[in-house]
């Protein structure tokens, strides 16, 4: 047997209508957790309200794409996949997070030449 799944679209739009309100006036994008849940059809209309797709893995940079989210769109919060061997991120044009400044200077080891600000 296999997991059913219900999704309400209207509770979808609720949400994100609830987060798009609390920022309103900031400059921000609201951000949706690809790994939350990697259902197409979810990600799609995340995609289509504004939202962000925010990753952390090579795997899920390819849900976010094929959902149609554009590569600026789509944020990376973790620095060390990329160094453990995935760094397809970068040649995507996807932002990275940096925290701090020991970060940035693992970051530069490894990426300097592929960096475009």
């Amino acid at each position: 047997r296999s997991p059913f799944y219900l999704y309400s679209k209207p509770q979808v739009l609720r949400n994100f209508a609830a987060y798009r309100e609390a920022l309103g006036g900031l400059r921000s994008v609201v951000g949706y957790a690809v790994k939350a849940n990697n259902n197409l059809p979810v990600l799609r209309l995340l995609r289509e309200l504004g939202c962000g797709a925010v990753l952390v893995s090579g795997n899920e940079l390819r849900l976010a794409l094929q959902a149609g989210f554009e590569p600026t769109r789509c944020r990376s919060l973790f620095l060390r996949f990329y160094i453990l061997g995935w760094n397809g991120l970068l040649s995507k044009c996807v932002c990275v997070c940096i925290y701090s400044e020991e970060e940035l200077t693992v970051f530069n080891l490894y990426f300097e030449d592929q960096v475009y600000i």
